[in-house]
Order: C-alpha cells, then sequence, then structure tokens
C-alpha cells in the first residue's frame, strides 16, 4: 500500500512539475511582440500629454533700452520614447501687485527628441506696468 501512495505522490509531483512551463519569461517571437506593444504604449501615453513631459526654465532681463524683456532658457523633454515640436511657450506678464496685465504665446519651431534638452532666446515686448513675468510650457505637438 505504502508503494502505491509513493507512486501517487511521485507521479503527480511529475505531472505539477511539467505543467509549469508557462515562465514569464520566454524568449522569442512572442517577447518581441509584447515589448514592442509596451513600447507602442508608453508612446501613446507620451504624446497624448505632451506637456506632462515637457518643461521649461530660464531667466529674463531688462533689455539695455526699451521695455522688451530678454529671455534665455531652456526646454527639456523628459519622455522616453516620444518626439514633440512646435513647443508653445505661453507668458504671463504680472504687475507689481501679482495682477495679471497681459499674455502671449511664442512657438519654438523645432523638434524635441526624447530625453533632450535645447536652449531658447526671446525679445518680447512687455505691456506696461510689467513687474515680472512667468512662463510655462502651454502645448506641443507629436511628432
Amino acid at each position: 500500500m505504502k508503494i502505491i501512495y509513493s507512486f501517487l505522490l511521485a507521479s503527480s509531483t511529475l505531472g505539477f512539475i511539467s505543467c509549469g512551463n508557462g515562465s514569464p519569461f520566454k524568449n522569442g517571437p512572442s517577447s518581441t511582440q509584447n515589448y514592442e506593444q509596451n513600447k507602442m504604449s508608453l508612446e501613446d501615453q507620451e504624446k497624448s500629454n505632451p506637456t506632462r513631459f515637457l518643461s521649461s526654465k530660464g531667466t529674463y532681463r531688462e533689455e539695455v533700452f526699451g521695455h522688451k524683456k530678454v529671455i534665455e532658457g531652456t526646454i527639456t523633454n523628459k519622455a522616453t520614447v516620444a518626439t514633440f515640436k512646435d513647443v508653445v511657450l505661453h507668458f504671463t506678464f504680472l504687475s507689481r501687485t501679482q495682477t495679471i496685465i497681459g499674455t502671449a504665446n511664442y512657438v519654438i519651431y523645432d523638434f524635441f527628441l526624447p530625453n533632450q534638452t535645447k536652449p531658447f532666446n526671446f525679445k518680447i515686448d512687455a505691456p506696461g506696468g510689467t513687474a515680472t513675468l512667468g512662463w510655462e510650457v502651454g502645448a506641443a505637438v507629436p511628432k
């Protein structure tokens, strides 16, 4: 009787081991397809929300003559797959009391590859009474 139990135990153990061939670490065409699907999924996610992956920083100063502001900075694409183009910078002009007295949009007609930083430089006519200004990436077009 013990021999029969031992035989049944051994055969069921072998059955479970042989059925465990569904490893998630497969090689071959299916893993390549999964990689491509995930990559496309990531690219679609990045392209659907450009402002989440594009950021800008910089400084501004008053032009020596006149009321223009000289703005110098960089735009960084933090996406891992998506390329963007025609980035719009949205500028807001503020008074001394932090009241919005004007806005302006400027487009940088260039391609921004994944994990790339590019400089920009603008001279902007600021409305009278501008004490400070701020800007953010307002939009971009996925390539």
